[in-house]
């Protein structure tokens, strides 16, 4: 184990970190992780800031409360990995995959970059859903989108109370690779 180190600025080009290996409040501050392995490493608030990570191997790692602002990731293989209440911050994605990899509670991905097909369509809608538990996603189909809403009616609040009142359908033209929607109900 390591912890509370900072390793700025090293080359890790090549390396590989494997189970067993475990971070805790490591800096790999502008460190360059091409071509490195991470086979089931364990990162506890582990901060990645300005760190290069091309052709880079996350295979059953764990990531929890780290953080990669700044970041950018080039043709990575992030398979069957857990990054929870993590930071992507202002990160970069460029190519790769994402499979059987779990985002879960509040992973931030605020002014991420995805690009050159990260992810499948299937991929992007696990990690929405993972990432936003109590969001829905909604197919495009013919670049529209169908929303159904149901408008529900209960004399009190209880589990199993309520009624259907009505059904409302609305098609909404959709005419770029993603679209997201909001509802606000106005009183």
């Amino acid at each position: 184990m390591i912890a509370n180190a900072e390793l700025r600025d090293n080359s890790f080009t090549n390396s590989w970190f494997s189970l067993g290996n475990t971070f805790e409040n490591v800096s790999f501050y502008g460190s360059d992780f091409t071509s490195a392995g991470f086979g089931g490493a364990d990162f506890d608030n582990a901060s990645f800031y300005m760190a290069t990570l091309s052709n880079t191997w996350f295979a059953n790692a764990n990531f929890i409360d780290s953080s990669f602002p700044n970041s950018t990731f080039s043709n990575n293989v992030i398979a069957n990995a857990e990054l929870r209440d993590n930071s992507f911050t202002n990160s970069q994605f460029n190519g790769g995959n994402f499979k059987d990899t779990v985002f879960n509670e509040s992973v931030d991905l605020s002014n991420t970059t995805f690009g050159n097909g990260l992810m499948s369509s299937n991929q992007a809608y696990a990690m929405l859903d993972a990432a936003y538990l109590d969001d829905v996603l909604i197919n495009v189909t013919n670049n529209t989108a169908s929303i159904i809403q149901i408008i529900e009616q209960s004399s009190n609040l209880a589990v199993g109370k309520w009624s259907d009142v009505k059904h409302i359908t609305n098609s909404v033209p959709v005419d770029s690779d993603a679209a997201f929607f909001r509802f606000r109900i106005v009183e």
